[in-house]
């Protein structure tokens, strides 16, 4: 079973950890990535003890800019999918969403990494129906990518949840007419939501 983390790496659940374990046979020659990373996989293969291990080595490096805030801001995130993984959602996202905001203070990762962790912590502000943490959320992404389909989803749903049903139906809207200048697939989840409410609506009003 494969699991892909918020950072973005497609972690399997047995041979990921044999692997980190193989690892940490160099672990001073590792990245603070791959500690993360190594971290992680433990935690997804039941191994608890040995990811709190790699959460400690975290929490043990220098504060601030000389570990690219990873003493702090890395551990959490750390901290915040070990708790994914046994379900506390709630926990999950106290622990990321200072991440979220800072997360190009971080020291190391590619933009599409940090974008990817956007994303999920975007999905889980939703699943717990924040839609103030949503609303800043997409329009941090947009600001970054206009056309990115999965943000304007998430804003429409928030502006649901708020009662602005008018701009709600404008960002379906766009979301349309954004697909249609790029080459995606009829069944992006942002696209098939958007076509969905929009048929809903005019239904309603016929």
């Amino acid at each position: 079973m494969a699991y892909t983390d918020t950072m973005g790496y497609t972690v399997s659940t047995t041979s990921s950890a044999a692997q980190g374990a193989q690892l940490l046979e160099m672990a001073d020659y590792l990245t603070i990535w791959m500690h993360h990373w190594i971290g992680l996989a433990f935690a997804r293969a039941g191994e608890t003890a040995k990811a709190q291990q790699q959460l400690d080595r975290l929490r043990s490096l220098p504060e601030g800019r000389p570990s690219g805030h990873w003493s702090t801001l890395g551990a959490d995130v750390l901290a915040g999918e070990m708790a994914l993984m046994r379900g506390d959602v709630d926990t999950a996202v106290q622990l990321m969403t200072p991440m979220g905001q800072r997360i190009h203070d971080m020291g190391g990762g590619s933009r599409e990494q940090k974008d990817i962790f956007q994303d999920v912590l975007l999905e889980l502000q939703r699943h717990l129906g924040d839609a103030e943490a949503v609303i800043e959320l997409a329009q941090r992404r947009l600001q970054r990518n206009p056309n990115h389909l999965q943000a304007l989803a998430a804003l429409a749903w928030a502006y649901a949840q708020t009662g602005e049903t008018s701009l709600q139906r404008q960002t379906y809207q766009e979301i349309m007419h954004r697909a249609a200048q790029m080459p995606v697939s009829a069944q992006v989840p942002a696209l098939v939501e958007a076509r969905e409410a929009l048929q809903a609506t005019e239904t309603t009003q016929g």
